[in-house]
């Protein structure tokens, strides 16, 4: 019989992850001084260097120790899929949470807050969305975070892996017909996607199958952008049909002054959690030093807050 604690679920895959999932595991515990909460780390890397000590914290092999032969786990959002499977089931608890090691949860007593939120609404997910300074997607749920109640959600409907099903030709070459592809030369054909919208007409990555199954039972975070610093996104708003806008997919709020290394989201009009992108940005430029000011000004607001 599942208890009414909280598993919280990292994949590790990449060694310069190590001081962020450090980190992490820290912040779940300063920030829920009460709770009784498990951390289980999926290794998902092959250096097997991590040596963290704490009371609650299991750390087990993931995609490369078992399926490394089956998909390229370094980058592959197949492989994040599968870790995550090896994680949840390996947990026994009412409740589980996802958390990418580059995902910061800053609201003081934040797993509480979840859990009873939950209970009193009957949100059976909360996850974060795709933030529309980088992610440019129709659909809304991300793998960042992910807060599930298993006694309404089985774990094993809890799929992660990317819709299979889903087959388009690049967004780049979306409007050029096929006849004149084979003529162009290739750095042109495999162009990169452009910043629009045009190029989301429905794409696989984590999560896809987890909200066609659960799309009324999902709540998410919302992204938080300065508005300013993104007036192309702006336009395409105000010109693209309804059914490719924001305000119809992803809800959001602008914000002005926001630090650019990082993504912000809120909860409840609460500052909810930091993201920092870890892929958009080399190793050597992972924003810790913004990570740590940034936390440590929410807590001690809130510290000071209690008095």
């Amino acid at each position: 019989m599942l208890n009414n604690d909280v598993t919280i679920i990292h994949s590790y895959i990449k060694d310069y992850e190590l001081p962020l999932l450090e980190r992490n595991v820290d912040l779940n515990s300063v920030f829920n001084p009460d709770s009784q909460h498990q951390t289980l780390i999926v290794d998902n890397s092959t250096s097997n260097e991590i040596s963290l000590e704490k009371d609650g914290l299991q750390i087990i092999d993931g995609v490369a120790n078992y399926a490394a032969a089956i998909v390229d786990h370094k980058v592959a959002s197949d492989g994040l899929a599968m870790a995550l499977r090896i994680g949840i089931r390996a947990s026994n608890t009412r409740y589980i949470c996802i958390i990418d090691p580059d995902f910061f949860v800053c609201l003081p007593y934040w797993i509480e807050e979840l859990k009873q939120y939950m209970e009193a609404t009957g949100t059976r997910i909360i996850a974060a969305s795709h933030s529309p300074e980088h992610y440019i997607k129709r659909h809304t749920f991300a793998s960042h975070f992910v807060f599930v109640d298993t006694q309404y959600i089985p774990k094993v409907l809890l799929n992660f892996m990317p819709d299979k099903t889903v087959h388009r030709q690049p967004s780049s070459n979306r409007f050029i017909p096929k006849a004149l592809l084979k003529f162009m030369p290739d750095k042109i054909v495999n162009r990169p996607k452009s910043f629009t919208r045009f190029s989301i007409g429905k794409m696989s990555d984590c999560g896809d199958l987890i909200e066609q199954r659960f799309s009324d039972q999902i709540e998410y975070l919302v992204p938080l952008y300065d508005k300013e610093c993104n007036t192309k996104l702006n336009l395409l708003d105000k010109i693209l049909p309804a059914k490719w806008r924001y305000e119809r997919n992803e809800p959001f709020i602008a914000v002005k002054d926001k630090l650019p290394a990082l993504d912000y989201y809120s909860w409840q009009q609460h500052l909810f959690g930091l993201h920092c992108r870890l892929y958009l940005r080399p190793a050597d430029k992972i924003p810790m030093d913004t990570i740590g000011k940034t936390i440590g000004l929410v807590y001690s607001g809130y510290r000071a807050l209690n008095r």
